[in-house]
């Protein structure tokens, strides 16, 4: 990274550094000749600032005149730092020819002196100095002059004859600055090299030029690093229940650090009225953490459904330095995803592989056994579609074996058994899944179905199947196949036939009180039984059914008595979405259908 004065006519400045050069102030005025590079450099894992200034000021050949141009320099250059600097924290470098051997070279001015045409009008003491709080007096002295620190105002000990300098300000003092002076001379064989004197040149010494070479080392190792807040949002509240809550996980945390090595205030900022902090404000000391915990204030329970996101802000009040927006979110559910049927009233298959399925507004819940995470045997997947092809044509997804009637495009929840694998294919947004790490669990997922379908259909097919894990081979006729399937199969072979999909009325799955029961089978909500008129002692009970459910139907002819009869036990084809049972009629008849418990 370097800077050059290429507008310059008079010995011009430049700067390289191995850091970027943030900030470049080329510093001119009234008297001078040469312009001023001043750099703000960048160096990484400092606090403060670090500024360079390139001098080369004017040689003294006429006195007087010489002298107020490097007055001018420096009052002009001190200007520029008080304008951009801050000495009191900044730290500050000069380096380059100073033109000066002897402190009445310094920024002497003679008050008498009126060959120049620019007045200088910084005030002066009585020795003609600009005085200390109005412009530097500059200590040339080298760090390794008797071990002591450089500082902007001193007396000033000089290198014998050296002009060349590196100095600093009062904020480096504490950096524990070394310095080298070399020198270019030959050796025996007339070969010229750099000698290294000791702290500076010996008395007398023969210097190759006025511009010795001096190195300074500046260590900011000791310098504080600034505080900066570091947030790890890994455990952030994510929760999500029903509504009403309660909510799992019920809290969440943010764990802040301070990274510097000076203490850091900091300050949390949030406007969700459901959620609560453990702190909100605070310091930390240099290295030091604290956990703030996220929670749920009972407003939460009143929140609708879908996702609710609180922008959670921590704050670096010191300094801003690593100030970090974050999220806090609750998703009320129509249906919840953790790795357990959302409701026992929505089996639909209780045997083998299960399945589940349920509608709640717009979004459909399904849910089949999970295939594990290392049991390895299969992998399970459950087929929505909104229509059928006529005949199983479609090749099976995964590169299992057979055919599906799946129409192309047609959603599906699939995973695997060796592994935590599990997804929507052929989905939109937005869709959810979760998968049981054991088989005791399920693979549960929801999707919209006016999302999917553009509109919510009338029906919508189901299927759940269980396919061997390894794909299908050409070779091996047995790899690929499938192992157990909801509807149950018609013909045993690889394909999924249309009649081996359940049609389901998407109104007899609908549970609109997210209660976990069907609205067909709560009376008031869907659940009736209607009788067709008496006809040669007998009638007919119909009601809105679910397939695979098993139905009691109960007989009494005198309501007032209390006295139920058992006439019969019923169940519901695999597409039997509404059930007719013929009764006798004896007398006075009065009849109840009781939904009984799956697998019953």
């Amino acid at each position: 990274h370097r800077i050059f004065d290429t507008n310059g006519t008079d010995h011009r400045a430049g700067i390289t550094s191995r850091y970027p050069i943030a900030e470049t102030i080329w510093v001119s005025g009234s008297g001078m000749t040469r312009r001023i590079p001043l750099a703000r450099i960048a160096v990484p894992d400092t606090q403060r600032n670090v500024w360079v200034a390139m001098l080369h000021l004017k040689a003294r050949h006429d006195s007087n005149l010489d002298q107020h141009k490097r007055a001018a320099e420096l009052y002009w250059l001190r200007q520029a730092i008080l304008a951009n600097c801050d000495p009191a924290q900044d730290i500050i470098i000069l380096m380059g020819d100073f033109n000066m051997v002897s402190p009445t070279d310094l920024v002497f001015t003679n008050p008498l002196y009126t060959g120049v045409a620019y007045p200088l009008d910084a005030p002066k003491d009585a020795n003609g100095y600009f005085v200390p709080e109005q412009i530097f007096k500059l200590d040339l002295r080298h760090a390794g002059d008797g071990g002591e620190t450089w500082t902007w105002i001193s007396d000033g000990i000089f290198p014998n004859g050296a002009l060349d300098h590196i100095m600093v300000n009062a904020r480096a003092r504490a950096l524990g600055v070394t310095c080298e002076i070399y020198d270019v001379q030959k050796d025996a064989a007339g070969i010229e090299g750099l000698i290294k004197y000791g702290p500076r040149p010996p008395v007398g010494a023969s210097y190759g030029s006025d511009h010795l070479p001096v190195f300074a080392d500046l260590s900011l190792d000791e310098i504080t690093s600034p505080p900066s807040l570091s947030v790890d949002a890994s455990g952030a509240l994510s929760a999500e229940w029903r509504p009403g809550g309660p909510f799992a996980p019920a809290t969440g945390t943010y764990l802040l650090s301070n990274t510097g090595s000076a203490p850091l205030a900091w300050r949390a900022e949030h406007s969700a009225p459901w959620l609560s902090l453990s702190a909100t404000e605070g310091t930390l000391a240099s290295g030091s953490s604290v956990t703030i915990t996220a929670g749920l204030l009972p407003a939460a329970a009143s929140l609708p459904v879908g996702g609710h996101r609180a922008a959670l802000r921590f704050v670096n009040t010191s300094n801003g330095l690593g100030t970090t927006s974050v999220a806090a979110s609750v998703f009320v559910a129509p249906f919840v995803m953790d790795g357990q049927p959302d409701a026992d009233g929505y089996t639909l298959h209780a045997g083998g592989i299960t399945l589940h399925a349920a509608v709640r507004g717009t979004r459909l819940y399904v849910a089949t056994q999970s295939a594990g995470n290392t049991t390895g045997g299969n992998d399970h997947h459950i087929f929505i579609a909104n229509s059928l092809l006529e005949s199983a044509t479609a090749a099976s997804p995964w590169a299992k074996r057979g055919f599906t009637a799946l129409p192309a495009g047609s959603p599906y929840l699939a995973a695997e058994g060796v592994n935590t694998y599990a997804g929507w294919f052929n989905a939109k947004n937005p869709s959810r899944l979760r998968k049981s790490a054991t088989t005791a669990g399920v693979l549960e997922g929801s999707i919209d179905l006016l999302e999917e379908f553009g509109s919510v259909p009338e029906f919508i097919y189901l299927a759940a199947v269980a396919y061997q894990t390894s794909n299908a081979s050409s070779a091996d006729p047995s790899l690929g196949r499938v192992v157990s399937q909801v509807p149950a199969a018609v013909t045993a072979d690889d394909n999924i036939t249309p009649d081996e999909f359940l049609r389901i009325p998407v109104r007899s799955v609908t549970d609109s009180a997210a209660d976990g029961r069907f609205d067909v089978l709560v009376p008031g909500r869907g659940f009736a039984v209607a009788m067709t008129p008496p006809s040669g002692g007998a009638t007919k009970l119909r009601w809105r059914s679910v397939p695979g459910r098993s139905y009691r139907v109960w007989h009494s002819s005198n309501l007032a008595a209390g006295i139920w009869d058992d006439i019969t036990t019923v169940s519901a084809g695999a597409n039997e979405w509404e059930k007719t049972q013929p009764v006798e009629m004896q007398g006075s008849a009065f009849y109840r259908v009781e939904l009984l418990a799956p697998g019953l």
